[in-house]
């Protein structure tokens, strides 16, 4: 590892160059004003970022730009100004003067801003324009993101279509704590980048990446503060309140947040067991309490114009609670049944988190650099009580504690004209240790008390090079990863549930974009997902009287080969993948032991198999009316034993989405979204369609005020279901979910329209193109 270090360190130092030549001048308004705060980005001829900042209050701006470059474009851009580009053909260039003009217009009484593109394609990466769209009045950030092509979810867990789950960032800084996402609404978002294929620099098993840009921060006091009400079967409540202080080169910011979050849900289950024939039903009830508090606080200073430090700390402690009531449990034997009771369940989490992280970035000549480092510490208490109405009675009491630090050197730097290169170090080291124990009365189970713990070290080193020329641009990347999981068993290691990894990850991606608005990415990926610490554990868990659940100590990482494309012809977009997935890890469903009549959940490895996705987005703006459409279709190849024979898994599967956003007089806006998502196969797991709506209205005042209405839902139906098919089990859950209700959002912001921008924001992805 040293001598890798020192290999990284001295290309660092080979790499740089001396920045000697200027560009100066001042920007105008139609005034002939100077224009205080417009973004000036200066881009060489196949338009990659070489550098950029933000006009001082009279309109001045200056760059140092290297040797190599000998020419450039300049673009800038500034709210309700049209955003324009100019070329400057040689070098060094002063007292340059740039007239902006307005792009504000009125509509039948509507007020319309710049009629810009929402969405734009860089490469791999899809970004949305939020601050100067209609975006910026879509209310809670699930109704944001899920106005973004290809992107869908909820409650800070959203997925990217063919990907997966993303990895989400906030103004660069990676998220470990999803909630956070809840006390934010979209009119405090500047931008959202999604980046459909992650380079080298992210972890093997990170498919995805989201980052979600606050609005820059004003100089002096501002802050936000917001409420969100929703009424279903239970009511939920959401506060937050965000306070930034600037003063020179200092930002002092923090936040407060309380969710108080309640839902009613409502199932039933049928499991099967079909050789020797036996079933066994339920009905549940479940109602769910969830109060989860938060704090932050952070601070950046700006040493100097080449570099920033900084720091955030922050904690949530959180109560988490399942009160299940289990009307019926019948298990029954050949049709003739044998078992029948009701029972009580409670299940109760209590995590704790405390996450600091601090960070230095610099400007080295060529070289942008950034060092980080986060420290994370956590615990979680899991309380598990069942009673049966005949007094047998099993409790479950967990208690996991966590520790994690990873530090991670970033750097890239311009190798000419034409070329860029990135690379960088991360070690990570992890610890967690789990204590089960149960009790147990007029029942008997196969559950063991344990104590367990996991250390983990992941070393990493990646390194991406970008070559563009005319309008394409080419990157390729290769990652190394050494991972060593230790496993142990009551403080005595466990070689055969420790393992050891070393994997290499190439990533290539190839760019093509035209001046008539057509931009296409093709590439490929390799990914790993690893087995987390829970799935190795062979510890038998309760679940109920006729279903265990346990882990696997002989898991193995999922490797998945991924093709890919993003393409886009001004406002249309198509998303397409192509997997090939080896072991991909899966909760199988058989028979426990020689309980020929008790089910066990496993977790095993799925043999090799290939699955393909394509998506096509649209959307358009006819004066104050913008309609939103999308398309998706998927298909498996896969095969599993299912009742001593070969079955095929391979329906394919369609979904849609049909969004309209009306643009209304006196500030009104109105939305209405129709989603479905068709009958889709997880492997051997079946779920059935759904159908999802929404309908909103709301109002912007002055003095920074919105006011959202919102109806979920309310001519859809609750219920869906998850079908498994493997082994001689057919297992299906039948879920009636808390799914119709109304929303409301009350939101204040006060000084965000002052921009600032030397708050922290590390390099982007962008930066490649």
């Amino acid at each position: 590892m040293k001598k890798s270090v020192f290999i990284i360190t001295f290309i660092l130092l080979k790499v740089l160059g001396v920045y000697s030549q200027t560009i100066n001048g001042n920007i105008l308004g139609q005034d002939g004003k100077g224009l205080g705060m417009v973004n000036v980005a200066a881009l060489n001829y196949d338009f990659r970022f070489i550098t950029g900042m933000s006009t001082h209050e009279n309109g001045s701006f200056s760059f140092v730009l290297p040797d190599s470059i000998k020419s450039c474009f300049l673009t800038v851009s500034y709210v309700g100004m049209k955003t324009d580009t100019v070329e400057v053909k040689s070098l060094p260039q002063n007292n340059l003067v740039i007239r902006m003009s307005s792009d504000a217009r009125m509509l039948e009484g509507v007020t319309v801003v710049g009629l810009r593109q929402i969405f734009k394609n860089q490469g791999n990466i899809i970004v949305a324009d939020v601050q100067n769209s209609i975006l910026s009045k879509s209310g809670t950030i699930n109704n944001l993101m899920n106005q973004i092509p290809f992107v869908s979810g909820s409650d800070g867990e959203f997925y990217v279509f063919g990907r997966g789950k993303a990895l989400l960032y906030l103004n660069d800084r990676k998220l470990y704590n999803a909630n956070e996402l809840n006390s934010l609404s979209s009119e405090r978002v500047k931008k959202v980048e999604v980046i459909t294929s992650p380079g080298a620099k992210y972890a093997s098993d990170v498919n995805a990446v989201i980052k979600i840009y606050t609005k820059d921060n004003p100089n002096g006091l501002g802050g936000n503060a917001m409420l969100y009400l929703r009424q279903g079967r239970k009511f939920l409540d959401v506060e937050n309140v965000s306070l930034t202080y600037n003063h020179n080169k200092l930002q002092v910011a923090g936040g407060l947040s309380f969710n108080d979050i309640r839902a009613l849900q409502k199932a039933s289950d049928y499991s099967e067991i079909l050789r020797p024939q036996s079933v066994t039903t339920d009905d549940v009830e479940m109602n769910y309490k969830g109060v989860t508090p938060n704090a932050n606080v952070e601070f950046d200073y700006k040493v100097n114009d080449k570099s920033s430090i900084g720091a955030n700390t922050q904690i949530n402690w959180n109560k988490i609670t399942h009160d299940i009531r289990i009307n019926s449990l019948v298990h029954s034997v050949a049709g003739m049944e044998d078992f029948s009771t009701s029972a009580d369940n409670i299940s109760c989490m209590k995590p704790l988190k405390w996450l600091t992280s601090v960070y230095y970035l610099v400007n080295l000549r060529k070289t942008h650099l950034e060092v980080t480092n986060d420290l994370l510490l956590g615990n979680q208490s899991h309380l598990f009580d069942y009673v049966e109405k005949n007094n047998s009675q099993v409790c479950t009491n967990g208690m996991n504690h966590n520790f994690m630090n990873s530090f991670i050197a970033d750097a890239s730097t311009l190798l000419g004209k034409t070329i860029s290169m990135s690379y960088g170090i991360e070690l990570t080291y992890s610890q967690e240790k789990q204590k089960f124990s149960f009790t147990e009365q007029n029942i008997e189970t196969s559950l063991n008390a344990s104590n367990n713990e996991r250390r983990q070290l992941l070393k990493a080193e990646y390194v991406s090079f970008s070559y563009g020329v005319g309008r394409w641009n080419f990157t390729a990347g290769l990652r190394y990863e050494h991972t060593k999981l230790n496993y142990y068993e009551n403080g005595v290691k466990s070689d055969m549930q420790s393992s050891t990894y070393d994997d290499i990850l190439p990533t290539v991606d190839v760019t093509f974009r035209n001046s008539k608005g057509f931009n296409a990415s093709v590439g490929y990926r390799k990914s790993i997902v690893r087995p987390n610490y829970a799935l190795l554990n062979d510890n038998l868990q309760y679940h109920s009287r006729y279903e265990y659940v346990q882990g696997n100590s002989k898991l193995k990482p999922t490797y998945t080969n991924s093709l890919y494309i993003l393409a886009s012809y001004t406002n249309l977009r198509v998303i397409g993948s192509y997997d090939f997935i080896d072991g991909k890890i899966m909760a199988n469903r058989g028979i426990y032991g020689n309980e020929q009549d008790v089910i066990l959940t496993q977790t095993i490895n799925l043999q090799k198999f290939r699955r393909m996705n394509i998506g096509v987005n649209w959307w358009q703006q006819f004066g104050f009316y913008t309609p939103y459409i999308e398309f998706g279709f998927g298909k498996q190849d896969f095969k599993y034993e299912f009742m001593g024979a070969s079955t095929k898994y391979d329906r394919p599967f369609y979904n849609f989405k049909v969004h309209h956003t009306f643009r209304l007089p006196n500030n009104f806006q109105a939305m209405l979204f129709v989603n479905y998502e068709g009958k889709n196969y997880e492997a051997f797991r079946m779920h059935t369609e759904q159908w999802s709506t929404q309908l909103s209205l709301g109002k912007s005042f002055k003095g920074g005020w919105f006011m959202q209405l919102s109806a979920y839902n309310l001519f859809c139906s609750n219920r869906n279901a998850s079908i498994t098919y493997c082994g001689w089990v057919r297992q299906a859950t039948y879920n009636d979910n808390d799914r119709r209700n109304i929303g409301l959002l009350l939101s204040y912001n006060f000084d965000y329209k002052n921009k600032r921008h030397n708050t922290r924001v590390k390099t982007s992805e962008l930066n490649r193109f």
